[in-house]
């Protein structure tokens, strides 16, 4: 049997684990933190189990959504979403990303012009987000999602990487009324830029998961997010996995044979393979005494403000998503609804997301601007009345992770150096963010 190590706890080293001991592995897991999941975790505040953000499980791919309930043993919840989005101030039903066609018909003609006379030339190597949204949109478009970009990620869009173009859903535009927009997808290269609305029809675009599952989300049926980590831990453990949880790596090398290893506790093992899902720079850290990515990073600060409120006040959004420069809420989501996090009085909790920098004003005194997110919330209908007293405020200092120019061929250039003179390491695809293409990806690694 050979004998695998996954460095890493998180979404990728849990399902990495999984499919390598489906595939018949002995597999070990070594994680720092004394738990999985990362950034999944939920923690307890007052009775309610609190994500960081807006978590669900989508439901695009039969053999995926599978190995989701497998690993959380069935017990989901079945989520009926109606999410949105707010540009310029105007909310856009059925939108995730910025809605230019409030920008009025001159602008959007202007962008679909741009857009279409750019699918028509030879594809570029763009270095920057900026250069990345100009060549596959024209500038008028680059402009308007710029902005959204820079509210996101806290960063002028020629301060990220051109791979931030997909990480941050900047890959497609809305620009035109639904009706029009089906009629100009029909052109495979104007499809892989336009944007059209899934709400009507949730499997719209998603056809393959229609057989495992008829609905599009799906959530833990207890201790929100936290669920699935508990779950996971259960599965893997009762599966054969050894969790080495709490536990560093401190040394790494590796030779035709496969890997020896030093853990933080005093251990050296030795496996036939490994599998990378942590940090990249660290695996660079260790085996070459230099990280070139860590300097490439932008990280992301964000303020998460819960609000205890009564079901019964909360508007039929399951998200929305804020990209008007001016609101300082960036996301909002009915996570105690949805996740059935209800007490018997009939109170739950929203989740507001705001992306800030260390040292602004909102990020040294968040409880102060407590009073101007509710607003911001209540005015794009997520919640009515006034602001509760019962609130919770949690600041995170890195939310999203994404590079600046040059990340993306610096790590490019890494993992092909790693790949041809350390065949027994493997590392996921740098391309996957979501959760489900990140299952894909390792699914097809393990394949491999």
């Amino acid at each position: 049997m050979e004998q695998v190590l996954i460095v890493g706890g998180g979404f990728r080293g849990i399902v990495a684990s999984y499919f390598l001991t489906r595939a018949g592995c002995k597999v070990t897991l070594v994680e720092s933190a004394p738990f999985l999941g990362g950034v999944m975790r939920s923690s307890e505040w007052n009775g309610f189990q609190l994500d960081k953000g807006c978590h669900l499980f989508s439901n695009d791919d039969a053999e995926i959504t599978e190995t989701l309930l497998d690993i959380m043993g069935g017990a989901v919840i079945p989520v009926s979403f109606k999410y949105a989005s707010a540009t310029a101030g105007t909310l856009s039903d059925g939108f995730a990303i910025p809605d230019l066609t409030v920008m009025g018909p001159d602008v959007c003609a202007k962008i679909l012009y741009a857009t279409v006379e750019a699918a028509s030339r030879p594809p570029e190597e763009p270095r920057s987000l900026e250069e990345a949204l100009r060549a596959r949109f024209g500038q008028t478009a680059a402009d308007h999602l710029g902005r959204a970009a820079a509210k996101m990620l806290r960063a002028r869009p020629d301060e990220l990487d051109a791979a931030v173009l997909w990480t941050a859903n900047f890959g497609r535009i809305r620009a035109l009324p639904e009706e029009a927009t089906r009629l100009l997808k029909v052109h495979p290269v104007l499809d892989e830029r336009l944007a059209g609305s899934s709400q009507t029809d949730p499997f719209g675009h998603e056809l393959d998961g229609r057989a495992g599952c008829p609905f599009r989300k799906i959530y833990p049926a207890e201790r929100g997010m936290r669920g699935f980590c508990d779950a996971a831990e259960r599965h893997l453990a009762a599966s054969g996995v050894e969790l080495c949880l709490g536990t560093r790596l401190d040394e790494l090398s590796a030779d035709a044979q496969g890997v020896a290893c030093l853990f933080s506790d005093g251990q050296e093992r030795r496996f036939d393979r490994a599998f990378w899902t942590a940090d990249l720079g660290i695996l660079s850290n260790l085996l070459f005494g230099k990280d070139p990515l860590t300097p490439l990073v932008h990280k992301v600060p964000m303020v998460l403000y819960y609000f205890v409120v009564d079901e019964e006040a909360m508007g039929p959004h399951t998200y929305i998503h804020d990209f008007t420069p001016e609101d300082a809420v960036f996301r909002i989501s009915a996570a105690g609804r949805y996740g059935q996090q209800i007490t018997d009085d009939g109170r739950t909790y929203i989740c507001c997301e705001a992306t800030t920098e260390i040292g602004s004003p909102l990020w040294e005194n968040p409880e102060g601007h407590a009073e101007r997110i509710w607003r911001e919330t209540a005015a794009l209908g997520m919640i009515s009345g006034p602001m509760p007293a019962e609130r919770h405020v949690l600041k995170t200092p890195v939310s999203y992770r994404v590079g600046r120019p040059g990340h993306q061929n610096a790590t490019r250039e890494l993992r092909d150096r790693i790949v041809k003179t350390m065949p027994r390491i493997a590392i996921d695809s740098e391309g996957a963010f979501y959760r489900n293409d990140i299952l894909k990806s390792l699914r097809e690694l393990v394949a491999a």
